[in-house]
């Protein structure tokens, strides 16, 4: 069964040809089917917008020790990167998750020796900014079968494999086999909010609202975007079924509606 749109695309199809070969390893964060699901790369301005929210909002998380590790290890797939001043050549997405960390930790407290699963994580940056900021997490992936291939090679590359407790398949998680998972926070850059209505639900029931806490991007112009119609939770949909009571909508810029939700302290 399909999932969500993603399945459908011409990126899916790339991803399953695609993993295993090493030759599409070294570029594919330049490849358009895979561009076309995963944002891959942000222009030099977007990245210094990042920049300048982290220096305003979060400037611990540019203290020299912890800047350090977060530029480490960040070229596998040829991303492209720019001059920053003060850095060197960086790429901009790695800012946008730089600054994303803060938000998590400004909305939802620490994440020493948190169980962590994050929907859709892509190439796994954000794994990666977190777990340089705190090594201590568990983290469990899920993701369509295709693209988990190039995201297990980013674990490997960032040496974080004992990080990672599981990676799971999007089927896997549908299937009946699959009771769930209780989590300390669950993350999902829009890949949750692309799911079929089926899906939402099953994964609303296994794994959201069994997360203590959670960030939850959505933008609901994806859609429209994509041309898609099949039945669907929007943002206000998704948000009123996470049943812990403090929760609420952050507008995330022009990036879409952040959900976010807590247990009572």
């Amino acid at each position: 069964m399909t999932t969500s749109f993603s399945d459908k695309m011409p990126f899916s199809e790339w991803c399953d040809k695609a993993k295993g070969d090493l030759e599409e390893l070294k570029n594919f964060r330049t490849n358009l089917e895979y561009a076309s699901v995963i944002p891959v790369s942000y222009s030099h301005q977007n990245g210094q917008s990042f920049l300048d929210r982290i220096k305003e909002q979060y400037p611990h998380l540019l203290d020299g020790v912890l800047i350090d590790k977060f530029l480490r290890k960040q070229d596998l797939g040829n991303p492209p990167m720019f001059e920053y001043e003060e850095y060197g050549k960086v790429d901009p997405m790695v800012w946008r998750f730089i600054f994303l960390l803060g938000r998590i930790v400004e909305h939802l407290g620490q994440l020493d020796g948190l169980s962590i699963c994050e929907i859709g994580p892509g190439n796994g940056i954000l794994f990666k900014i977190i777990t340089d900021a705190y090594p201590d997490v568990r983290y469990t992936m899920i993701d369509l079968e295709g693209p988990m291939w190039f995201l297990q090679k980013n674990v490997e590359y960032y040496g974080r494999e004992s990080n990672v407790k599981k990676y799971l398949g999007c089927q896997e998680v549908m299937s009946e086999t699959y009771q769930g998972d209780d989590f300390d926070m669950v993350l999902s850059e829009c890949a949750y909010n692309e799911c079929y209505l089926e899906t939402q639900k099953v994964y609303m029931e296994k794994i959201l609202n069994r997360s203590a806490r959670g960030r939850i991007l959505c933008s609901d112009s994806l859609w429209t975007t994509n041309n898609r119609d099949e039945p669907h939770w929007d943002h206000k949909e998704i948000f009123d079924n996470i049943q812990h009571t403090n929760k609420e909508i952050v507008e995330d810029g022009d990036t879409g509606q952040a959900i976010f939700w807590h247990e009572e302290e």
